[in-house]
C-alpha cells in the first residue's frame, strides 16, 4: 500500500516514501531560505510542515565574541540575515508538534552567497558521514537533510595562500571569514558557472530517476 525506499534496522522493515514533507532530526544539517526576521529569532522554510527557528542566541556574531546578546545586537538582526537570504544550519531541536530549532553557531555554518540552488526529495538524501562535499574539478556541494542543495565553486588554493602571505597566523574564524567575503563578493567565472552548471544538472536528472544523491553517485 506504500511506494518507496525499504530501510531495514535489525527485523524491523519500515519504507521511506519517495515524496514528504522533510520531519527533521537533531543533527541533521540543513539548507533554508530566511522567511520572516522578528524579535530576537528569523523563520527559516526548511521544506518542513512548518518554518524553522533560528534563535539570534543561536548564531555567531560578526567579529566571533563570545557573549550574551544584547539589544543592539537584536535592532542589527539584518546585518546577519535578512528576508530571502540562504543559510546552512542544523538542527538543535525537534518538538513533537514538528517545530524545528536551528543554530549556526559553528564556522561551516551561515550566509550561503555565489552560487545555485536545487530542491530535491528530502528521501532521496540520507544522513551521511559529511555532508560538505569537494569535488576535484572545484565545485563544493552542500547536501541538505531536507532536500535543498547548495552547489557552489571551491575556495582556490591561491586564495587560502594569499590570506596566509598577507595576515601570517590569523584565528581561524578570521580567516574564514575573510575567505567568506572574497568568495561573495567575487563573481563566478564563465568556466566556473559552467562547471557548477554541470553538477545541478547531474543532481537534476539523478532525482528525476528517484537515485540517491551522494559524492559518489553525483560524481559518477
Amino acid at each position: 500500500s506504500v511506494a518507496g525506499r525499504i530501510e531495514r534496522v535489525n527485523k524491523l522493515i519500515t519504507v521511506q516514501p519517495l515524496k514528504n514533507r522533510y520531519g527533521g532530526e537533531i543533527g541533521d544539517l540543513v539548507v533554508g531560505r530566511i522567511t520572516q526576521v522578528e524579535g530576537k529569532r528569523w523563520k527559516v522554510n526548511v521544506n518542513g510542515q512548518r518554518d524553522a527557528v533560528l534563535q539570534l542566541s543561536s548564531v555567531n556574531l560578526p567579529d566571533g565574541e563570545q557573549r550574551m546578546r544584547t539589544h543592539e545586537d537584536q535592532m542589527q538582526m539584518r546585518s546577519l540575515f535578512e528576508e530571502f537570504d540562504l543559510i546552512s544550519a542544523e538542527v538543535q531541536n525537534a518538538s513533537a508538534d514538528g517545530q524545528l530549532s536551528l543554530h549556526t553557531r559553528s564556522l561551516k555554518y551561515g550566509k550561503l552567497e555565489n552560487g545555485h540552488l536545487v530542491t530535491v526529495p528530502s528521501s532521496l538524501i540520507r544522513r551521511l558521514p559529511q555532508h560538505y562535499i569537494t569535488f576535484h574539478f572545484g565545485v563544493d556541494v552542500i547536501l541538505g537533510r531536507n532536500g535543498m542543495i547548495w552547489v557552489t565553486r571551491s575556495i582556490p588554493e591561491e586564495w587560502k595562500a594569499q590570506e596566509e602571505e598577507s595576515h601570517g597566523v590569523a584565528p581561524l574564524a578570521e580567516t574564514l571569514q575573510n575567505l567568506s567575503m572574497r568568495h561573495a563578493s567575487t563573481p563566478l567565472l564563465d568556466t566556473e558557472r559552467l562547471k557548477v552548471a554541470r553538477v545541478c544538472n547531474a543532481i537534476k536528472i539523478l532525482a528525476k530517476h528517484s537515485v540517491e544523491l551522494d559524492m559518489a553517485s553525483i560524481n559518477g
